[in-house]
């Protein structure tokens, strides 16, 4: 009987082994897929924001004047000189707040009317990284800061960036928006920059900056 023990040791051993064995590696998949489960999580947490944004009828542009990242996508349309005012889908018009988008929509169909043939945002609302990009280039284009912010403020006192400002191109365009802003309840903020606009305050106009500075 002694010399059948042996085996029979030997055999549960096996089996005792085969059994930690196969529990580590249960125990290994499980883990990982609860990994995996986090990970899904996220994404559907970062999805679900994205859709309730998109319920409320935002966008990516006035997302992220909300404080969202914003995107590639975002970053390369608000460097375009030549946009649109009536594509809701553009970040740089998307951001701009509402009634300054509006009133510069209404001011592009009236100068359409008027013989203005084209005219587009050669700038609307801005990331602060852009916003600070052209500060950058203005202190090298101007060789100081204090010149630079003649003509670019700073991310956090930029009109743009915070959806309150649109400059209207091209020349003929930004010559008519002075004669005609009044109408369509903007005004001209600046003396040296004849193309940027911004909301009327209820009490009228405001007399003109001199530049950005001032």
């Amino acid at each position: 009987m002694r010399e059948l023990d042996v085996p029979a040791r030997t055999r549960l051993a096996r089996s005792f082994g085969a059994a930690v064995i196969i529990a580590l590696i249960l125990g290994a998949a499980i883990g990982f897929a609860t990994l995996r489960g986090g990970d899904q999580g996220n994404d559907g947490e970062r999805s679900a924001a994205t859709v309730s944004s998109a319920g409320r009828g935002e966008t990516t542009g006035t997302a992220a004047v909300g404080g969202g990242v914003p995107t590639a996508t975002v970053k390369a349309q608000v460097r375009e000189t030549r946009i649109d005012p009536f594509d809701a889908s553009h970040a740089a018009v998307a951001g701009l707040d509402a009634t300054l988008r509006e009133r510069i929509q209404k001011a592009a169909r009236a100068a359409a009317d008027e013989g203005v043939d084209e005219f587009w945002l050669t700038s609307g609302w801005r990331t602060s990284e852009y916003q600070q990009g052209l500060l950058n280039a203005g202190v090298k284009k101007h060789g100081s800061l204090d010149a630079a912010l003649r003509w670019v403020k700073t991310p956090t006192t930029s009109e743009h960036v915070k959806g309150a400002a649109a400059d209207v191109g091209p020349t003929a365009a930004a010559y008519w928006m002075d004669r005609n802003a009044e109408r369509f309840g903007l005004c001209r903020t600046y003396a040296n920059e004849i193309w940027h606009y911004e909301v009327r305050p209820a009490d009228g106009c405001p007399p003109q900056k001199g530049d950005a500075a001032g």
